[in-house]
């Protein structure tokens, strides 16, 4: 039988929170909100502007592209929140293409995003 005393139980405490601190620290949240910044390819750059709500996120791509796109979130884990592109809402070649892929998104701080 094992006794708890006060030792114990801050160490069991510290351990838990040890625990609990490392299972937190690798879960990220879902962007939110309006984002906007520069799409680089090889065959051009493109300023985009993405709009985060829980359940996906809307990407409207400027001249080159001038398509938009939706995506529905999948899920979050330690690599990212991971998405799956939708038909094109209004066209556009550049658009087409992404359905039906993935799109990983990774906050890299809190006010940069990074899409792949």
């Amino acid at each position: 039988m094992f006794r708890f005393n006060r030792k114990s139980h801050a160490i069991a405490a510290a351990l838990l929170l040890c625990v609990c601190g490392n299972v937190l620290s690798q879960q990220t949240s879902a962007p939110t909100g309006e984002w906007g910044g520069v799409m680089h390819s090889v065959k051009a750059r493109a300023h985009v502007n993405a709009n985060f709500n829980p359940k996906l996120v809307s990407l409207h791509f400027d001249e080159p592209s001038n398509c938009s796109v939706n995506a529905s979130f999948l899920e979050t884990d330690k690599d990212g929140s991971h998405y799956t592109f939708k038909p094109a809402v209004n066209g556009g070649q550049f658009c087409q293409g992404l359905y039906p892929g993935k799109l990983l998104v990774k906050t890299t701080s809190a006010t940069t995003l990074s899409l792949r």
